[in-house]
């Protein structure tokens, strides 16, 4: 009996693995070794926070858009003879990477890794390797592969409809800023500290972690996705994965043992994927690259997550 395979089939597939998530992290809440930090709520976040935020930027961006032309990606340098090719190079690249430096290094996305931040465990010298490494694997090596495949930064941000995205920019910064400030220790920190914290923590994230994620994930995986099935909310569903994939060292995850190990796995696939498909949301329909990046990574959430934290480092 022949099976028939349709893209409304194929899009169940990254739906049944993110429930399969779901499903194996309830299996196992409660280990006798304790949930590891990050996932200290449980499947709480996941109704309370994550899936919400994801409903609501899928409405407002597909609603926002819904006049547009979708993008034509021709100032992302695609070959489309080599696309399948170099997108499974891209995302070979991406998890080896990353699971080598969390692995290996202890080094994650975001700074300062699987470990949870607490004062004096980490200093400037832990930073600036962060930077170091995150920038020489995630942005100056894929930005060589990219100047080879032919791609223009200039003719990228010329190509970009600036005055249709940038209320997308302010909106969305204002909600992850003000969200996220409001349940984190952002405005528990001295005023002289803003000075200093705001504007380095601005810095080093968008090296260590802003710009990998713009340049692997937005500016080579996700133009590729949509070509290669011609289905966009698949590709949002598959980069929610893939940036879930480069999650897997974030502050609090632990795999000190496989109970805790897979509670991890569980809880950033369950989560994590849900954060990717809407940074990717904004890429996929407009086409622009840069939404998520200012929104995010340079002066929306990270600020408010990362102030306390970087006001405790530089002050020494």
């Amino acid at each position: 009996m022949n099976i028939r395979i349709t893209k409304v089939s194929v899009l169940f597939l990254p739906i049944a693995f993110w429930v399969s998530m779901l499903i194996g992290f309830w299996a196992i809440d409660s280990p006798p070794d304790g949930l590891p930090p990050i996932a200290s709520e449980g499947l709480n976040d996941v109704w309370n926070f994550y899936l919400p935020l994801l409903l609501f930027t899928l409405a407002i961006v597909f609603f926002f858009t819904r006049k547009r032309k979708p993008p034509t990606w021709e100032n992302f340098a695609i070959n489309k003879a080599t696309l399948k090719r170099d997108l499974l190079l891209a995302i070979t690249y991406l998890t080896i990477g990353h699971l080598l430096l969390g692995g290996l290094l202890d080094i994650g996305l975001h700074f300062p890794g699987p470990d949870v931040f607490q004062s004096s465990d980490h200093g400037m010298n832990d930073v600036a390797r962060w930077v170091a490494i995150q920038g020489i694997v995630f942005v100056i090596l894929p930005c060589l592969w990219l100047r080879k495949q032919g791609f223009s930064i200039r003719k990228l941000i010329a190509g970009i409809e600036w005055k249709r995205d940038i209320w997308f920019m302010i909106l969305f910064w204002m909600g992850e800023f003000i969200s996220v400030a409001l349940i984190s220790d952002f405005f528990q920190v001295a005023p002289s500290d803003y000075l200093h914290a705001i504007p380095m923590g601005i810095l080093v994230n968008t090296i260590g972690a802003g710009l990998p994620v713009l340049i692997m994930i937005h500016l080579i995986i996700i133009p590729r996705l949509v070509l290669l099935f011609d289905n966009q909310l698949l590709a949002i569903m598959l980069a929610g994965l893939v940036y879930a994939t480069f999650s897997l060292f974030d502050p609090g995850v632990s795999y000190a043992n496989a109970t805790v190990g897979l509670s991890s796995f569980f809880y950033i696939f369950a989560t994590q994927t849900l954060i990717g498909m809407g940074k990717a949301t904004f890429t996929v329909r407009t086409g622009n690259p840069i939404i998520h990046f200012t929104s995010y990574h340079i002066l929306g959430a990270r600020v408010a997550f990362d102030t306390a934290m970087f006001a405790e480092i530089f002050r020494r």
